[in-house]
């Protein structure tokens, strides 16, 4: 069975629709990125960019995940994920 690593947040639950519709008016250009990208609260905090992407809030800014060592089927997962690159910490 593959592992899923995403948290599947549904933020319209999370958020009212006025937070949203203030998030969706930010303009956030360039990239952003994540160090230790495996550890909780950096793999916590990469789904929910990757999901604030998938409803179109964070699509123009690509997302960079740093980590020391990524597991073959981890790092796949991500770079088919969209707009992600996947870094170890050397490169």
């Amino acid at each position: 069975m593959a592992k899923d690593y995403s948290l599947r947040a549904n933020y319209f639950d999370i958020f009212q629709n006025e937070s949203l519709k203030l998030i969706s008016n930010l303009d956030i250009k360039g990239n952003i990125l994540i160090t230790g990208s495996q550890g909780m609260l950096g793999n916590a905090l990469a789904c929910a960019i990757r999901e604030l992407q998938k409803i179109k809030i964070l699509n123009e800014s690509k997302l960079i995940l740093c980590s020391r060592n990524w597991q073959i089927k981890e790092a796949e997962y991500w770079q088919n994920s969209g707009n992600i690159e996947v870094l170890s910490n050397d490169e």
